[in-house]
């Protein structure tokens, strides 16, 4: 009797354990405008809380890939492939200040419900920053967090996690 039941409870924990690791992913396509009403503390602190320009991102999600393409009003657009599979992706970004472009290595992998991604100069070894994707309600929310190297401390002060809500548009 007792074994009946030893297993009993072993089947049912390895069934919730599947069910918790089969979870469906937020699927995060459409279209979004940044609320520009909404940011982070360091948003404030660094002047930038409710002066973005308006910002435009369409998502596309398949079970392999995330498409991310930004546009501003009046400015050049840029789009960035992530793998979802946790392999690196290469997508070149603008230099601020310069017309030039770098290529960064993204790597995303998935933390619960949200995707964590991981952006560097290609063979570094540390990152520029760390962006985590997530929805909570209807607002997607973008975190972006300065790296562990040293660049990334050039880039934004230490501590300064940025903050963006977006709203379906």
């Amino acid at each position: 009797m007792r074994r009946d039941v030893g297993a009993i409870c072993v089947a049912v924990w390895l069934l919730a354990a599947v069910q918790v690791l089969a979870q469906a992913k937020p699927d995060f396509s459409g279209t979004w405008v940044v609320d520009t009403t909404k940011g982070s503390p360091a948003d404030a602190a660094l002047g930038m809380q409710g002066h973005f320009p308006k910002l435009t991102i369409s998502i596309r999600q398949t079970d392999t890939t995330l498409t991310f393409e930004a546009k501003t009003a009046g400015g050049p657009g840029s789009t960035t492939i992530y793998k979802l599979d946790g392999s690196e992706s290469r997508n070149p970004q603008p230099v601020p200040g310069s017309a030039g472009k770098m290529n960064l290595a993204y790597r995303s992998t998935w933390v619960g419900d949200k995707l964590v991604t991981t952006i560097a100069p290609p063979g570094s070894a540390g990152s520029l920053f760390k962006e985590t994707l997530y929805l909570d309600g209807n607002e997607l929310i973008q975190e972006t967090d300065p790296g562990d190297s040293d660049a990334s401390q050039v880039m934004a002060p230490p501590g300064a996690k940025l903050k963006l809500y977006f709203k379906r548009g």
